[in-house]
């Protein structure tokens, strides 16, 4: 399997998880967990120059981000962006 394979799995099998987390608390909160672990992730493995630039071009795409559809929640896979 190469990485994208692999990314999409995992991606596919996250989103699948979260959408069952989403079942029990509110969408809020999930996003708001997930943003978080994310961002302490990203601060352990990255030095800080690296970290500021990737939270710099987070802030770039944010315009360009596109919300979930009802058909992202009921298919129960998605393909990734």
């Amino acid at each position: 399997m190469n990485d994208d394979d692999n990314l999409q799995e995992l991606f596919d099998k996250v989103f699948s998880i979260n959408l069952e987390l989403a079942q029990e608390y509110s969408i809020e909160m999930l996003a708001g967990v997930l943003m978080s672990q994310a961002i302490r992730f990203y601060k352990t493995i990255l030095n800080d120059e690296d970290y500021n630039s990737l939270v710099a071009e987070l802030f770039k795409s944010f315009k360009t981000i596109k919300p979930y559809t009802e058909e992202n929640f009921t298919d129960k896979k998605s393909t990734l962006h």
